[in-house]
């Protein structure tokens, strides 16, 4: 059995809920998950099946830098509006950016203890990331002050598709029973989106970052999403009718 305990932040607490449902969904009783407040936001993770201790840890991972990642940009990105759901939207993207890269490039330079401390182990076991954090905040702040706020969002997301490690060259868009499917070239598929999750669509889009879009659900979208899609992937754009 292999077990690890995270030590958080009050305000972890809908991260490491989410942790938990996912672990549970995907793993059922072979990973126990259970969340405690003492002096901290403690979540305590026992994995009993061998064979899944691997994947365990990769989402340990990725809720580690996502927790400080969004702490990071949330304090100091100055580019924010009034608009609190648009911030969100915003922070989302930046976080989700370069993410799975982020968490392979961590697992090989660094190894999990029995009790990490989500800040302290970022800060000083991955403070690499922390040095590129800085430098693509200080980028954003810049060249994105002077955009007014109705069209600063667009833009920065069409800069991230634009500007992201591309993780696949042609992507589909298709729609299944009940979610969203996004494929590969190989039509192998990446990723699902419940339908209703309009911003999931976008966000995950943004974050493959793809050379070619084609879209083979159009009458499934809103207008609003069409819209989005096209205007920040422009001519990356194809539609199957």
């Amino acid at each position: 059995m292999w077990e690890i305990t995270l030590i958080g932040k009050p305000y972890d607490i809908v991260h490491f809920l989410e942790l938990k449902n996912v672990l549970k969904s995907s793993f059922g009783k072979s990973v126990i998950v259970v969340i405690t407040f003492e002096k901290d936001l403690i979540c305590s993770i026992a994995v009993i099946e061998k064979n899944y201790i691997q994947i365990v840890k990769n989402f340990v991972y990725e809720i580690i830098l996502k927790l400080v990642k969004l702490e990071f940009y949330e304090q100091n990105l100055t580019i924010f509006s009034e608009d609190k759901s648009l911030n969100s939207f915003l922070l989302t993207n930046i976080v989700l950016v370069d993410l799975v890269d982020e968490v392979r490039y961590a697992k090989s330079i660094s190894k999990l203890t029995k009790v990490v401390n989500i800040r302290s182990f970022v800060y000083f076991k991955l403070n690499k990331f922390i040095q590129i954090w800085k430098r693509d905040l200080q980028y954003y702040n810049k060249n994105f002050i002077k955009y007014d706020r109705q069209n600063l969002y667009l833009d920065f997301l069409k800069f991230l598709a634009n500007h992201s490690k591309r993780k696949t060259d042609i992507m589909y868009l298709e729609e299944g029973n009940k979610e969203m499917i996004l494929l590969d070239k190989k039509r192998k598929k990446i990723k699902t989106i419940e339908k209703d999750d309009e911003i999931g669509i976008v966000v995950n889009l943004v974050m493959f970052a793809p050379k070619k879009i084609i879209i083979n659900c159009i009458d499934s979208l809103s207008q609003k999403v069409s819209s989005l899609i096209s205007y920040i992937f422009e001519d990356k754009v194809s539609v199957l009718l």
